[in-house]
């Protein structure tokens, strides 16, 4: 019975529902893949979930024979694509309800018991069943360290990608699997942002060697998104303009985006004129690919920057930023001009690799704005 049973379950809801859309997804090993969501499967699912409270409801299964289907056919059956989806709590237990009230009564147990007693171990109490939110978030937090810890893998290559890039545009001071309290409303990442969200619901948390926070870039540097956030003054859609704007300027700190003197922010920046790419430091950080946004989010990006000036007008900033904590070659803008603090009659000019040439004052008032005080040792000799 039992044969026949996971022979019936496994086979047939995926053949006959393989009708709509085949032309936009892909079935990889019972799975339905798709780069725009995971409709498809989840319709898969729920079909299947149907098919067991079914037969659960119509078949004349012991107590003990239906638990045996509950946890050696029906947990892989269903569970099984679990770990590579992104669903939310409210899809999977719209998607599981009839199922889990068949499975329910069919093992003896009230329909409308206590969640808790139901959901928990044997050993305080509980009947030890089971939630598809649960079984995806187990599964993705396996995948993800099981890949992680392989960087030299293509899976884990492909992990550590996907991970600095959102890690990127998240442009918080934390790793986003460190501080899954702070709500990043903003991120477009599907799976990594579920991922998240679960380690948020099971109070838990990832500590990464290698976080790939981007750094501060000198004293007294914030995060812009992070300052947008904690004053509470923008809501979600504000949130998602001002991630547009710096993605679009390849900004990420205050530092980024004030002049070399680190007292207020440049006027390019807040009327939104982007420099040029070989002046962002593409060997020290990532390159954002991001359509302009429109004047409403400029203005959006131009409240946040008022909040950190003393006046709209001048720009001049509220708390001026400190010294450099890095060398010019490890920044992730580079500046035109340096000036030694050592010998200030001498001016440095920083070509695009990274590399400086030294040129003397032509005459006495002649003068740049000097970035800050690298290390004296980078332009020793």
């Amino acid at each position: 019975m039992l044969i026949f049973l996971r022979e019936n379950t496994i086979h047939y809801p995926l053949e006959t529902r393989w009708q709509a859309n085949s032309d936009s997804y892909a079935r990889c090993l019972g799975c339905f893949k798709a780069p725009d969501s995971n409709r498809r499967q989840l319709q898969a699912i729920t079909a299947k979930c149907n098919d067991f409270a079914r037969i659960a409801n119509t078949s004349s299964l012991t107590r003990l024979e239906a638990h045996l289907m509950y946890q050696a056919i029906y947990r892989l059956s269903v569970g099984f694509p679990l770990p590579m989806c992104y669903f939310t709590f409210k899809e999977l237990d719209r998607a599981q309800k009839k199922a889990h009230r068949a499975m329910v009564a069919k093992c003896s147990y009230n329909r409308n018991s206590s969640l808790a007693m139901l959901f928990g171990p044997t050993q305080l109490g509980g009947a030890a069943f089971f939630h598809l939110y649960d079984l995806q978030g187990f599964g993705q937090i396996s995948y993800f360290l099981k890949h992680w810890r392989s960087p030299k893998a293509s899976p884990g290559k492909m992990l550590w990608i996907a991970v600095a890039w959102l890690q990127f545009c998240a442009g918080i001071s934390t790793s986003v699997f460190t501080d899954t309290d702070l709500p990043l409303v903003y991120l477009e990442s599907n799976y990594l942002t579920s991922l998240r969200q679960y380690l948020k619901d099971i109070r838990g948390s990832f500590h990464l060697l290698d976080d790939m926070v981007p750094p501060r870039q000198r004293a007294n540097d914030v995060y812009l998104i992070e300052i947008a956030i904690q004053c509470g003054k923008f809501g979600p859609k504000d949130l998602r303009r001002l991630n547009h704007c710096w993605l679009w300027l390849n900004m990420v700190t205050l530092a980024d985006v004030a002049n070399a003197a680190g007292t207020q922010v440049e006027d390019k920046f807040y009327f939104a004129e982007r420099i040029e790419r070989d002046q962002i430091g593409c060997r020290n950080g990532q390159q954002v690919h991001q359509f302009k946004p429109n004047e409403k989010a400029w203005k959006v990006w131009r409240r946040l920057l008022n909040k950190l000036c003393v006046t709209r007008y001048q720009r001049r900033l509220l708390r001026p930023m400190g010294q450099w904590l890095f060398a010019p070659a490890q920044m992730r803008r580079s500046w035109p001009f340096w000036i030694n603090p050592t010998h200030p009659e001498v001016l440095f000019a920083q070509h695009k690799d990274g590399t400086f040439t030294a040129h003397p004052r032509l005459m006495y008032s002649y003068d740049a704005v000097a970035s800050g005080a690298p290390d004296p040792a980078v332009f020793a000799g």
